[in-house]
């Protein structure tokens, strides 16, 4: 089961508080019809519009696109960062006879994915959000609130 959270600045733990109605939405896997599938992206869609804190996602062809997002974003995100750190970092560290042949690389890959990044994730609202596991263990448990449980596995 997954579920995609906001992330939230200044908080660094992952404290489980109760959900409120406005924190959480649903895009349940209901078939009315022909065009469910659009009608699935068109509540994710609305839902991200909406900021929600939470949010659930049960059309497994959706919540599987969803979350490759949002891992290709990440990873972009991260790689970025730390290719950015290591071109800053390596001359401080290597002789300078050794710093040019590994900080420009690392320089040219923090350049490449930040351009990335900030062309297709920047804006995007799913960069906002972060995937979350739940487990059927922790269903059981009822760890979490049961209104978000979720038939995506």
């Amino acid at each position: 089961m997954a579920t995609w959270g906001r992330r939230r600045a200044g908080l660094g733990g992952r404290d489980r508080a109760p959900f409120s109605t406005s924190e959480w939405y649903i895009v349940h896997e209901i078939y009315n019809g022909e065009n469910a599938q659009d009608q699935f992206e068109y509540e994710l869609e609305q839902a991200l519009e909406a900021q929600y804190k939470y949010i659930v996602i049960e059309p497994t062809r959706i919540g599987d696109e969803t979350a490759r997002w949002i891992t290709v974003g990440n990873c972009l995100h991260k790689s970025a960062v730390l290719s950015g750190t290591f071109c800053l970092l390596t001359p401080l560290v290597l002789p300078s006879e050794y710093s040019p042949y590994l900080s420009l690389p690392a320089g040219i890959l923090s350049l490449a994915c930040s351009t990335l990044y900030g062309i297709s994730w920047q804006f995007d609202p799913c960069c906002k959000y972060q995937r979350l596991e739940i487990s059927s263990e922790e269903r059981k448990k009822k760890v979490i609130a049961p209104v978000i449980y979720s038939a995506l596995y």
